[in-house]
Parts: C-alpha cells; sequence; structure tokens
C-alpha cells in the first residue's frame, strides 16, 4: 500500500503546468500504485483559498475513496469560513502557510480558535515551509527571495500545541546541519510532529532520518508538481529495513490519518 501525503490538483507554471483533471491524476496514482493521495489545490495554496477548496471538492468528489482533501485555512478570512469547510464539506485536514498569507505562529492569541476547532474535530494541520523547491530556486536565479517560514517557529509552535498532529510540508533540507542540529533534536521531543519528503533532495538525509525519527516520515510526492515516481523511488532505494519503508510509504501515515474522520478502512 502506499499514501501520498502531499499532492496538488490545479494549474502550476513552474517547469510544470499541473494536473487540472482528476481522471489523469488517477493514471499517475495508479501508474505509481498509489492507493490513496492527500491533495490540496494549488488555486487555495497560492490564491484564492475558498475559489480553489471549493474547485477541489467539486472535481475529487466521485473519487472520495482515493482522495483525502485538504483544505487551505486563511485565519484572516475568520473561523466561520473555516468550520463551513468541515460541517458543509467533506475536508479531512487543514493547511496554514504563515508566509504566504503574512502572519506569525507566534500570534497565539490570533490562532487559538482555529487550534480549538481542529483539536475539538480532530483534523491534522499542515504547516507549508515552502511553496515547492522548483518555486524556491528559480525565485533565486530571478534575484528575489521566496517566502520561507522558519521551521525553527513552526518547531515552537507543535510544543505549544503538543496533541495536535502537525505535518511539515516543503521542507527541503538543503542545510544538512539544520537537520542535525534543529529537526531531529525536536522530533524526538514533539512526538506530535510529522514531516513529508516530497521536497527532500539531500542524498542521505532520508536514512538519518530513519535512523532517528522512523515514526514521524510520511511519504509526499508533490504530485502534479513534481514527478511523484521520485519521492516513491527515493523510499525503495533507500538503504534501510523493508519495515521502515512500509513505515514511510503507508503505515505512519496510518497513524496521522488514523481517525475514522480522515481514513475508513
Amino acid at each position: 500500500m502506499i499514501i501520498d501525503s502531499n499532492s496538488y490538483l490545479g494549474r502550476w507554471g513552474l517547469r510544470t503546468k499541473g494536473i487540472t483533471k482528476v481522471e489523469e491524476f488517477l493514471k499517475i496514482m495508479d501508474k505509481n500504485k498509489i492507493d490513496i493521495s492527500v491533495v490540496t489545490s494549488t488555486v487555495a495554496l497560492v490564491t484564492d483559498t475558498k475559489e480553489g477548496n471549493l474547485w477541489l471538492i467539486k472535481e475529487i468528489f466521485p473519487y472520495l475513496n482515493r482522495f483525502i482533501p485538504v483544505a487551505c485555512i486563511n485565519p484572516i478570512w475568520g473561523l466561520k469560513e473555516t468550520m463551513e469547510y468541515f460541517d458543509k464539506y467533506p475536508f479531512k485536514i487543514a493547511r496554514i502557510s504563515p508566509s504566504l498569507h503574512n502572519y506569525s505562529l507566534k500570534d497565539i492569541v490570533f490562532l487559538n480558535p482555529f487550534m480549538d476547532l481542529f483539536k475539538e474535530e480532530n483534523i491534522p494541520l499542515y504547516i507549508t515551509v515552502e511553496v515547492c523547491y522548483n518555486f524556491c530556486s528559480i525565485a533565486n536565479k530571478m534575484g528575489f527571495s521566496p517566502p520561507i517560514y522558519p521551521i525553527s517557529e513552526i518547531i515552537n509552535f507543535a510544543e505549544q500545541y503538543s496533541s495536535q498532529k502537525i505535518v511539515i510540508c516543503g521542507y527541503d533540507t538543503q542545510l544538512f546541519s539544520e537537520v542535525n542540529n534543529l529537526l531531529i533534536p525536536s522530533f524526538k521531543k514533539c512526538k506530535n510532529l510529522f514531516i513529508e519528503i516530497s521536497d527532500i533532495l539531500v542524498a542521505g538525509v532520508i536514512e538519518k532520518l530513519v535512523k532517528e525519527i522512523p515514526n514521524q516520515i510520511l511519504l509526499g510526492t508533490g504530485n502534479a508538481i513534481n514527478e511523484p515516481s521520485g519521492s516513491i523511488y527515493k523510499v525503495k532505494f533507500a538503504k534501510i529495513t523493508d519495515e521502515e519503508k512500509e513505515k514511510i510509504l503507508f503505515r505512519n501515515a496510518e497513524k496521522v490519518f488514523s481517525s475514522e474522520n480522515v481514513i475508513k478502512k
């Protein structure tokens, strides 16, 4: 079994045109033997949260047995709109992107009502570090700095909300020292933190993470933005045991999404 914990549906503009047709997306899933995809709308992620979220549900609704839909949340729009996503529509995960929406995780008073909602409804929370590696690498070449949210602030946030399952998305681990000195020690302390690997490109990082935090790593492919086989091969050809590969490919994800609210077995 394979659970892809981070994929996208919608148009894109950097090195790939994205995927807008669910049928095309499903063919790619089947080709790569992906059983379930956690999917985010590219429009909701980058430009219009409400329009993108509702478009996503409309597109994948006939195939909800293959998808776990993610609602991108912009807290600026208020708690009422956020509650509607989970009351009226079959969203199972919330995703926030502080750097894109220009707020800080340090603003606890601002975020507390949303965290109370996620806890009450048993909704896992995704936090975007950066949109994707391709975006950042191209932006750097063009001479401007893309929005990258500090991993240290996400870790502090996870410590404050220790009962909330939090998945870090879009972390590319270009600084191996940060993995050793910050990421791994923090994950060992915060068992509610998980990391998906779609943008991990540095050789040896998967093995290092498995050695230190084997139960907190999720397969993410970035499908529609990245070629999904790349992330799957990173796991299958990693110098780790078959049991450790199974944890990354689906067993750890089953724990994150263990609620009947998310995955129905």
